[in-house]
């Protein structure tokens, strides 16, 4: 599998998330945002080959038939989104954002997020929505 081809596929089957939870290791316990990439196909040797190359989990998805390849941690998920970001069209704005985020985080990990990484958190949470009408995200079509 050629990176080009790795990047098409995210571009149409993948997507990025942020989870927050609250970190109790903390005395005051601390809302603590990772980003995690996924991509999700009917095709396991598709998802097989993207874990030989870049690692991550591979999990059966349980509403249809089909798999999930997840990638998480925080410099494993930045080496992958810096490969493919040449190459992709329609993810390429909040890849560009989470390539920002992730390394203005691995700057200084275990501090308090700034402005700019919460801001950045949230615009990349508003891109991922679900059933956002495509109207309103991309306008340039109608």
């Amino acid at each position: 599998m050629t990176i080009q081809y790795i990047a098409g596929l995210f571009d149409g089957e993948g997507g990025i998330y942020i989870t927050q939870k609250i970190d109790k290791r903390f005395s005051k316990g601390i809302l603590v945002r990772n980003i995690r990439c996924q991509v999700a196909n009917t095709h396991k040797g598709v998802l097989i080959n993207l874990q030989k190359i870049f690692g991550g989990t591979i999990r059966l998805k349980n509403h249809k038939r089909g798999f999930t390849w997840e990638i998480a941690g925080q410099k494993n998920v930045l080496d992958f989104l810096n490969k493919i970001y040449p190459y992709l069209i329609i993810k390429k704005e909040q890849v560009k954002l989470a390539i920002q985020y992730l390394k203005s985080r691995l700057s200084h990990q275990h501090k308090k997020y700034t402005d700019k990484e919460i801001k950045l958190a949230e615009k990349i949470r508003k891109m991922t929505k679900r059933g956002q009408n495509l109207k309103e995200k991309y306008p340039e079509w109608y």
